[in-house]
């Protein structure tokens, strides 16, 4: 077994409830954070450091300190809906208080790529397996990062067929296991975009809460007035204008 291979399964994630309980592996770099784009307290662009809290500081304030789900979602693809989403996900795992766990929504086209960020040397099984029956535990599909306390599901298999995974009753299921797995978890979805995808819409319906990117000066305000309009109001946080892709 090589050695990446050795920390990966020494750190898959089993059923503990306790923070400190967790098996982390190496912790990135800065150099490595930046290539994988994410905002920590050491980037040099203060501006979105804070961003980012604020939004954490937010989204806290309106779903409580327990475990949630939360979507991050767009109305149109290109919106920076993944960048946000890690970030937000990296921002809560800042808390030495909280975990988070991030879930990649984009089984066509993933976002987050296991090989790429260096946690391992082959594609692994993630959400499209578990909600075929390929892999039959969540334990099985949720991988340490290189952030202390965030944990990321792939996409896994590729998948462009029309099967409705978003629409199988595993779905449920296997959101409230991975929701209720730490008793403080931030569960963040990187979703497809709402106005063109239906997987979207069906998303927002399973979550606690969501949030919805919005390309600063490219959205017209009719198509996201109706793309609001699509979500329950009470599950509905508010958006955030990005200017990134």
């Amino acid at each position: 077994m090589n050695p990446l291979s050795s920390r990966l399964s020494r750190a898959i994630e089993q059923p503990h409830r306790n923070i400190d309980q967790m098996v982390e592996m190496q912790a990135w770099t800065r150099s490595q954070l930046r290539r994988h784009r994410f905002v920590t307290p050491h980037s040099a662009i203060r501006a979105e450091v804070e961003a980012f809290r604020r939004l954490r500081v937010e989204i806290a304030s309106r779903v409580g300190s327990g475990s949630c789900l939360l979507q991050i979602a767009s109305p149109l693809g290109g919106s920076g809906c993944s960048y946000v989403a890690q970030n937000l996900a990296a921002s809560f795992a800042l808390d030495s208080q909280r975990t988070a766990l991030l879930i990649d929504g984009h089984l066509a086209r993933p976002a987050f790529d296991p090989v790429r960020w260096g946690l391992s040397l082959q594609p692994l099984p993630g959400l499209v397996e578990l909600l075929d029956g390929a892999q039959r535990s969540v334990s099985e599909v949720i991988v340490p990062t290189g952030i202390p306390r965030l944990r990321l599901v792939p996409a896994g298999r590729t998948e462009t067929s029309r099967v409705e995974y978003f629409g199988s009753p595993l779905m449920p299921r296997a959101f409230m296991e991975m929701k209720r797995r730490y008793r403080d978890r931030a569960v963040i979805i990187d979703s497809p975009p709402i106005h063109e995808s239906a997987d979207g819409q069906i998303l927002s319906q399973l979550v606690d809460a969501v949030v919805l990117v919005v390309p600063e000066f490219k959205c017209p305000r009719s198509l996201l007035a109706e793309v609001v309009a699509r979500i329950d109001p009470a599950k509905f946080i508010g958006c955030v204008f990005n200017r990134l892709p």
